[in-house]
């Protein structure tokens, strides 16, 4: 089943989805030039999907299941990979800056990832701005947890697991470490997660994602792993 809407309010935009099974999906475009291409993806009950201004792009994999909303203006990207689950969270690229969300992450609800503060800061001193948007990256297989929040400037990498209510600011967060706290901080490392339980990652019985094992693969080559 294919439901979805596009209110389409310039020229030059192209909108491309693959299929939406579920809730449904609304695609406002306020500009010119904008491109979004989405694969087949479930929607939990209602996704919206707002550009505003020009050149902005946005692109989501297949096998995804999303809720909440994503916005980009101002001429930004956001890149979200395969079989990533968005559960009633707002991605907000703004200012030209991207956002990108690798394959096989969770994010839970009340979420919230900028590239920018929601208003300019001066220096009295130098009489120039002092928080530029930044870039955020959240690499693969991320799972981040109910009420946290990604601020400009970030970079976690694969495998890690950020904290519920935490306020992760700008700089880079290592492979496979919990990040948590306000201001967050890594708190454990050497650690991998899944969707499913076992007991142990030997449990004959246990059952895992299937990508789950190469994920696994990397981490165990990892220097101090």
């Amino acid at each position: 089943m294919t439901n979805y809407t596009v209110a389409d309010h310039g020229v030059g935009n192209s909108v491309e989805v693959g299929g939406v099974t579920g809730g449904s999906l609304q695609i406002h475009v306020k500009g010119n030039n904008n491109r979004i291409v989405i694969g087949q993806i479930t929607v939990r009950q209602s996704e919206v999907v707002n550009l505003h201004g020009d050149g902005n792009c946005l692109e989501v994999g297949s096998r995804c299941i999303l809720e909440g909303r994503l916005r980009a203006s101002g001429g930004s990207t956001i890149s979200v990979g395969d079989g990533v689950t968005i559960e009633r969270a707002y991605v907000a690229a703004q200012e030209g800056r991207t956002i990108r969300i690798g394959p096989h992450c969770l994010l839970a609800s009340g979420i919230v990832i900028r590239t920018a503060d929601a208003h300019t800061i001066y220096s009295l001193e130098t009489r120039q701005r002092i928080n530029a948007a930044q870039d955020v990256t959240i690499s693969a297989h991320v799972w981040i947890a109910t009420g946290a929040t990604i601020q400009k400037g970030v970079v976690i990498e694969e495998n890690c697991i950020v904290g519920a209510g935490a306020m992760v600011l700008g700089g880079v967060y290592s492979a496979n470490c919990i990040i948590a706290g306000v201001p967050a901080r890594i708190v454990k490392t050497g650690i991998i997660w899944d969707r499913y339980t076992a007991q142990s990652l030997d449990d004959p019985a246990g059952k895992f994602e299937p990508h789950f094992a190469g994920y696994l693969a990397r981490s165990l080559q990892r220097p101090g792993q």
